[in-house]
């Protein structure tokens, strides 16, 4: 028989390790998490036959921490691996290791291995190559702890300022005839505004009689400590601090320990206990094992000091709704208007009851929100006639809205307070909410608030609408023959070289206030002049109707003569004038201050390069000869060419005039021509139409004749007022 080739020859044990790694990694992208593990435990066993210590370490530690026989319930395979992952930390000196592994064996749902240490504080005993002193945080979730927790409220809401029953439940599952294990502090961490609790270990407390369902009951007095550190006045302020208790924390194998806790409830919301973390100080170790409620499925129960529990059947019983306080302060808005309006100041007057039994500390707060889109930015002010140094304001350039501090407010007494909104310049509904936060002099920990709103309809007392017609313009047009008329010498107008217009605008305002209002003044304001146009001024006409009341629904006109001028005679783009209406107004009670309302008139078109017929009416004066009209036709030709008018006066047999009946009128280039006519009414008391015809001969377009004042137009031109006789 002949010898074997060397290709032939059992595979050398490095060819045997590489395989299993390459196993592992074919395991893996394949997502055969199971294999891939029973593959890293077979590699780490041979591992430890070389006594290839940290190499053996850094596969098993991380299989230790994420293997999924543990989730799945097979505690043989995750005792093995335990087991093994504990002799290779002892050998390779890493004690945070050996006391973790040591934490997870010490349950009874592992078999007891004879080599297996009975105490936990004794973990690192045989351990010789440690490297200072472990500190160990475990979390519930990734290990199988011997120590269960779970945490109950007594209700499902309460109060705020009214005290909260809860229990922490642990049972202790570690394996028979293992020692007690003695924690240092057990620390409870809630989400929401509950403080966190801290349960710390008290030799001299006295022991707690064991029930023979082999549970203990104990009520923890808490109190509440706040740091030490140069922070300690400013945490104070801002409510942390921890609620601690002393409590023998002496856990037996099997045994379940009830700690009963009350603590006051601060503010609204929901709290939710989270975790609670079970601190060991050993010799030569520390430990933390968190454990989180949220984990738990066991049971909730609640025990009672009898020996006797019932379940909880409630979701959640680790968490409570804490309700706010029902508050006893009052407020009171007093002497509210009907109405409120836009560019008012509105003044909110408000009265302050303290209904509590006892003195309270109070600050005032105001947020504004209206029916539109967005939050209104809108100014105010909150004053305390009585502490005013506490008046505070807000503007829109601030960032939050400012808090008014009302001070100490006895029992049964009041305060009063003005909030100053606006002037609002959106009609719109407003809700206005005032926020009370106080704290009662005994206790200055819980924040109670009192809300009140109402809503505000902010209404624009007037509505307008506009006339805008021209007017016969006495001042004089440039000539071709003196170029240095229609200029003038001073400073202010030497750019103005364009034609001069006179123009009328009527405003028609309608109150839709509920209630009589005083108009003061009324006049126009320029918000922007387009298309090189210059407005000289603006004349108010007399108006007999300001000063008095104008009642709901009520209609009122205001006159204003417009001058205008282009800039440049070349100039021959269309212009406008933007302006607006400011009414000047005040409420109709003594002392009430005035405001001033903005009403927006549309875009105002002031000049043209057609031709137009402008009208001027005038009244004898003389009432002892027949009533005589003097009627006044100005042709204007703005344009750059010549024009030809054919000018013809209808007869009418309600008057005979006096002048051309028909006549040719030519027009150089901005130039215009008047003609005068004399009429003598043989009616009273009756609108009458002089007819005047002006026809482009060129065109054959007739011009339409603009009214003058004292007139009214319809379809078929304008209309003249023949006063009745005097009687």
């Amino acid at each position: 028989m002949s010898e074997p080739q060397p290709q032939s020859e059992v595979p050398s044990m490095d060819a045997y390790m590489a395989s299993l790694r390459g196993a592992i990694s074919e395991y893996e992208s394949g997502k055969s998490m199971r294999s891939a593990q029973a593959v890293k435990l077979q590699l780490a066993q041979e591992l430890v036959k070389q006594e290839a210590w940290d190499d053996a370490l850094r596969i098993l530690r991380p299989l230790w921490h994420s293997m999924s026989w543990r989730r799945e319930g097979w505690w043989d395979l995750t005792e093995e691996v335990g087991t093994i992952l504990r002799e290779v930390a002892v050998k390779a000196g890493d004690g945070g290791t050996v006391v973790a592994v040591d934490w997870e064996l010490m349950s009874s749902t592992f078999s007891r291995n004879p080599r297996q240490t009975l105490d936990i504080t004794k973990s690192l005993d045989d351990v010789d190559t440690v490297k200072g002193k472990p500190a160990v945080v475990l979390q519930g979730r990734d290990i199988h702890s011997f120590l269960c927790a779970t945490f109950v409220f007594e209700q499902a809401e309460g109060k705020v300022g009214e005290p909260c029953t809860s229990q922490l439940s642990v049972t202790s599952f570690a394996s028979k005839g293992s020692e007690p294990v003695t924690m240092a502090e057990i620390k409870i961490k809630f989400e929401g505004s509950l403080k966190p609790i801290s349960i710390r270990h008290s030799s001299e407390a006295q022991d707690v009689e064991v029930r023979p369902d082999n549970t203990t009951f104990t009520k923890v007095a808490l109190r509440e400590e706040h740091s030490n550190s140069e922070d300690g006045a400013k945490e104070r302020n801002s409510r942390s601090g921890t609620l601690v208790g002393e409590e023998s924390l002496h856990f037996l194998p099997g045994q379940t320990r009830v700690f009963e806790l009350s603590c006051p409830l601060r503010e609204p919301g929901k709290a939710k206990a989270i975790s609670a973390t079970f601190a060991l100080a050993a010799p030569l170790f520390d430990l933390d094992c968190i454990i989180e409620f949220d984990q738990i499925t066991t049971r909730d129960m609640w025990w009672s000091q009898k020996p006797a529990r019932k379940r909880v059947v409630r979701a959640d019983a680790h968490s409570i709704v804490i309700l706010p306080k029902p508050p006893k302060m009052e407020i009171k808005f007093q002497a509210l208007k009907d109405q409120y309006y836009t560019n008012e100041p509105i003044d909110l007057n408000v009265d302050i009851f303290n209904g509590e039994d006892e003195e309270s500390l109070a600050n005032l707060e105001v947020a504004i929100a209206s029916d539109g889109t967005g939050t209104p930015q809108l100014p105010f002010k909150i004053i305390i006639p009585t502490v005013p140094q506490s008046n505070v304001e807000y503007t829109p350039d601030d960032e939050t809205p400012p808090s008014a501090k009302l001070g100490s407010i006895p029992s049964s007494d009041t305060i009063s307070a003005i909030v100053v909104l606006g002037p609002i310049l959106i009609q719109s509904t407003y809700e206005i909410t005032l926020q009370l936060k106080y704290n009662l002099a005994s206790d200055l920990e819980t924040p109670i608030t009192r809300t009140a709103a109402i809503r505000l309809s902010i209404g624009s007392p007037f509505e307008a609408n506009y006339d805008f017609s021209p007017r016969l313009d006495s001042r004089s047009w440039p000539s071709f023959f003196d170029p240095k008329e229609g200029r003038s010498s001073s400073a202010d107008q030497v750019a103005a070289l364009g034609l001069p217009q006179r123009w009328n605008l009527t405003a028609r305002y309608c109150s839709f206030a509920s209630e009589a209002l005083i108009v003061e003044d009324v006049s126009l304001a320029i918000l922007s002049l387009n298309g090189g146009v210059a407005c000289s001024a603006i004349h108010p006409l007399p108006n007999a109707s300001l000063g008095l009341p104008i009642l709901p629904e009520a209609l009122a006109e205001s006159h204003f003569d417009v001058l205008t001028q282009k800039l440049s005679l070349d100039d021959r783009r269309s212009a406008s004038l933007d302006l607006s209406l400011l009414i000047q107004w005040r409420r109709d009670i003594p002392e009430s201050p005035s405001n001033t309302s903005t009403l927006p008139i549309p875009r105002l078109l002031v000049a043209s390069s057609e031709p137009r017929v402008l009208t001027k009416l005038s009244y004898s004066e003389d009432s002892v000869k027949p009533m005589v009209l003097h009627m006044e036709y100005m042709i204007e030709n703005p344009s750059m060419h010549f024009l030809t008018f054919s000018v013809v006066m209808e007869p009418n047999d309600k008057f005979a005039f006096s002048g051309a009946k028909q006549s040719t009128i030519q027009l150089l280039p901005l130039s215009r021509r008047a003609m005068s006519f004399n009429l003598l009414p043989n009616v009273r008391g009756e609108w009458v139409r002089p007819q005047l015809v002006v026809t482009d001969r060129y065109f054959q377009k007739v011009l339409k004749v603009a009214p003058g004042d004292g007139m009214k137009s319809d379809k078929e031109g304008i209309l003249i007022w023949i006063p009745p006789d005097e009687e």
